[in-house]
């Protein structure tokens, strides 16, 4: 049974088409004379992501590596936790052949949430590149017994 519905966007690294486009861009760019610089960081990245449920609260662990507490949001809209943030290339002098595999751009993740969770009481923590959030489940009432009246 999916308790926690994940609804998410492919990252650059699992997207089986984006190395092929931007060699093609940059292959027809180049012989057309008008090649851009391929900028993979115009594409959104979804965190890697970790769930975990306990007896009280669910833990969401979620990778953002490079990006400071200031510059990750995480709000509630829709029933929807939604975690943002970006992180920028490091300038780099352009002398010489330069090549990265590391993903750049604007970090997007949207993680439904089950019903019976406190929303007002959702806690993020960032150690090391983590971010873990703490999303603690509502009490349930508890049942009780119903006397019954005689007339």
């Amino acid at each position: 049974m999916n308790v926690f519905p994940v609804l998410r966007e492919v990252s650059v690294a699992q997207d089986p088409f984006w190395r092929w486009q931007e060699d093609v861009e940059q292959m027809l760019g180049g012989w057309l004379g008008t090649a851009r610089p391929v900028q993979r960081w115009e594409r959104r990245v979804s965190p890697v992501m970790e769930l975990e449920e306990g007896d009280e609260v669910f833990w969401v662990r979620l990778d953002m590596p490079g990006i400071e507490a200031e510059g990750i949001t995480v709000t509630v809209e829709d029933q929807k936790l939604v975690v943002t943030g970006e992180s920028r290339t490091e300038s780099r002098p352009t002398d010489g052949r330069y090549v990265s595999e590391r993903a750049y751009g604007r970090y997007y993740r949207e993680i439904g949430l089950p019903a019976g969770v406190d929303v007002e009481k959702i806690e993020a923590l960032l150690k090391n590149g983590v971010l873990t959030l703490s999303v603690p489940k509502a009490a349930l009432p508890k049942g009780r017994t119903i006397p019954i009246k005689t007339a």
